[in-house]
């Protein structure tokens, strides 16, 4: 398991992305404070996973629909987020 620090505003945010895609996660207390332990991911992928908590957070403050570069690059990634999120227009973050 590899273990990530995350911040405050983004928890909520960064547990949502992990259930939707079934990926393991737990909390633990580390010198103080709390860090996520996630299961079979690399730190890249878990930067991924922030940058799409991110523009979930940036969505829901600002009405908008976000997505990061990488998503917009990718059609298969658009294309479901696009279906899942019922929008047919959007930012990239």
């Amino acid at each position: 398991m590899r273990t990530f620090r995350v911040s405050k505003p983004l928890r909520q945010y960064v547990n949502g992305v992990l259930k939707r895609k079934n990926i393991p996660y737990q909390y633990i207390e580390k010198k103080g404070e709390l860090m996520i332990q996630v299961e079979g991911l690399s730190g890249t992928q878990f930067h991924k996973i922030v940058q799409r908590a991110k523009c979930e957070k940036k969505s829901l403050e600002t009405g908008s629909f976000y997505i990061t570069k990488e998503e917009s690059e990718n059609p298969a990634a658009f294309t479901e987020l696009m279906q899942v999120s019922g929008r047919t227009s959007f930012l990239v973050l």
